[in-house]
């Protein structure tokens, strides 16, 4: 088990080749949508339907409610959440941008663990610039880069 120390947060590096090759095998593009200060990249929910089964322990796992639930945000990769208190103009939102998966990791918030796959995209990163924020998100005083969260799980 390789771990990586980034910030406050330990990455556990997974191995994982049948989620994985099944990641790679989706469709890795998606619109850039903004709900007030929340702009997201909007993803096909099969990242999260199609690769959630492949997870280990899947039972002891469980999906998100925004993927779940009725109109919801669904599957996305974040690029500001509202604390970075950033309104992305009209001209950067409903543009497509694509992303590659680089990297399957498990990592502990608080008393929750995240099952996430970190993804990297050119153009997102140059939005984040463009915007002045720094290239690593913000998640509840953590810091991460861009990503998929896969599923999560209470601690005990």
């Amino acid at each position: 088990m390789e771990q990586i120390y980034r910030g406050k947060l330990i990455f556990e590096k997974l191995y994982n080749p049948d989620l994985m090759n099944a990641a790679k095998n989706l469709k890795k593009q998606g619109i850039l949508l903004q709900d007030d200060n929340f702009a997201y990249l909007k993803i096909d929910n099969s990242f999260i339907h199609n690769l959630f089964p492949l997870i280990p322990d899947s039972e002891t796992w469980q999906k998100l409610d925004y993927v779940c639930e009725k109109d919801a945000t669904g599957a996305h990769i974040t690029l500001t959440y509202p604390d970075d208190e950033v309104i992305v103009k009209d001209c950067d939102i409903n543009i497509l941008h694509s992303f590659e998966i680089t990297e399957l990791i498990k990592t502990r918030v608080d008393v929750r663990e995240y099952y996430v796959l970190m993804i990297s995209s050119p153009s997102l990163s140059f939005l984040r610039k463009k915007y002045n924020l720094s290239q690593i998100l913000n998640f509840k005083g953590y810091n991460i880069g861009l990503h998929i969260t896969l599923a999560t799980r209470k601690l005990k």
